[in-house]
């Protein structure tokens, strides 16, 4: 029930990894030179918190991935979503102008989030992840008074579109 504690954790833990792989002084937004997935996924491993990971590419695989726990999701973040919308939306309706819209608003900087869960999940006819209509929900290390109580939603077609610049990883217990 403690929300505050771990997250607290977890801002130091990142912190800390940030001073280890960049640069401190550059280490917060707007220069934020961050860390990455891998690196931090080999620290949890060194604390002997984590046993590994595994690793989601594509829709089927994020969607498949989330049926036994969460992703960390290391992505970009775009300046638009610094301000998501009444329903907690980042991504306006998960098109590709939306998203080209985001991109032309500019890179606020990396970002490390944790996609806790399919709000909704839309299959075509033959079972296949629909990107396009598959809602999906993250959680952000800000406040409760940002997005949805901390929280943010977005369309799984942004992510599947950005490819390989998001790294979706769950860790090994």
């Amino acid at each position: 029930t403690d929300t505050v504690n771990p997250e607290k954790w977890a801002i130091r833990f990142y912190h800390e990894a940030t001073d280890q792989t960049g640069d401190p002084s550059q280490e917060w937004p707007p220069t934020d030179c961050g860390s990455s997935g891998p690196y931090i996924v080999s620290e949890l491993e060194r604390l002997k918190l984590a046993k590994g990971d595994k690793i989601a590419h594509g829709a089927q695989n994020i969607v498949s991935l989330l049926q036994t726990g969460g992703l960390l999701v290391g992505q970009p973040f775009f300046n638009s979503w610094m301000t998501p919308d009444a329903n907690g939306f980042i991504d306006g309706d998960g098109s590709p102008a939306a998203l080209q819209a985001a991109i032309n608003s500019g890179v606020a900087g990396g970002h490390e989030t944790f996609l806790s869960a399919v709000e909704k999940l839309t299959l075509t006819v033959t079972g296949q992840v629909e990107p396009e209509k598959t809602v999906i929900r993250f959680r952000n290390s800000w406040t409760a008074s940002w997005g949805d109580r901390g929280s943010y939603r977005a369309h799984l077609s942004t992510y599947v579109a950005l490819g390989g610049s998001c790294d979706f990883r769950q860790l090994v217990a």
